[in-house]
């Protein structure tokens, strides 16, 4: 049995896991992914401790750490990727970075480059969507608790939702700096806080 659960792999949820190991709680991380929007950033300038990084570069530095702990991870959405396996018109790259966007007046082609290999592809396409997730991920708390005019989690300033127990961190909240650092230091005391919920339930 777990102590605690920790929805979501982003910066926030990386953080939390590893203050919540610190602290030896049960944890389970569950995520479709590791990094979240993190993965989608090129490059990061204003995260302490490095002059410039690039996101995917970044996570693995979070995943080296959350690794060394023992807890439980689920991460992925099985039915989804299974899904998306099967379709016909439709390729997945995991692990490419997009160098070059390509056209005059319309797009042609786009550029990838595999952050494994370095290898670099040509896509030839017609138009491309460029998404980086504006809006919050509060989908698995929708009419558990109250979200706000942009789908954000109140939360006060010790991450208290208004369930007791019940903690958010990071971009889906409404705190106003959506940042790599600001999600990361929200996660730590997210988890600090849910460590302090926990030894009150038993003392």
């Amino acid at each position: 049995m777990h102590e605690l659960i920790i929805i979501g792999g982003g910066p926030a949820g990386l953080a939390a896991t590893v203050y919540a190991a610190r602290k030896q709680l049960k944890t389970l991380l569950v995520s479709v992914d590791i990094g979240g929007q993190m993965s989608l950033t090129l490059g990061i300038e204003n995260y302490l401790g490095y002059q410039f990084i690039e996101g995917p570069e970044l996570i693995d530095k979070f995943q080296t750490q959350v690794s060394q702990f023992p807890i439980d991870q689920k991460i992925g959405d099985a039915i989804l990727i299974n899904k998306l396996a099967d379709a016909k018109n439709l390729s997945i790259f995991t692990e490419h970075q997009t160098e070059k966007v390509e056209g005059e007046v319309f797009v042609n082609g786009v550029l990838i480059k595999d952050l494994k290999s370095s290898e670099s592809k040509r896509l030839a396409v017609t138009g491309i969507f460029i998404e980086i997730g504006l809006m919050p991920n509060s989908e698995a708390v929708k009419g558990l608790i109250e979200l706000n005019k942009w789908g954000e989690v109140p939360v006060t300033c010790a991450c208290e939702t208004t369930i007791p127990g019940l903690y958010a961190a990071g971009d889906v909240t409404n705190i106003p700096e959506k940042q790599i650092i600001v999600a990361a230091g929200e996660g730590a005391k997210a988890a600090l806080q849910a460590h302090r919920y926990l030894q009150r339930l038993v003392t």
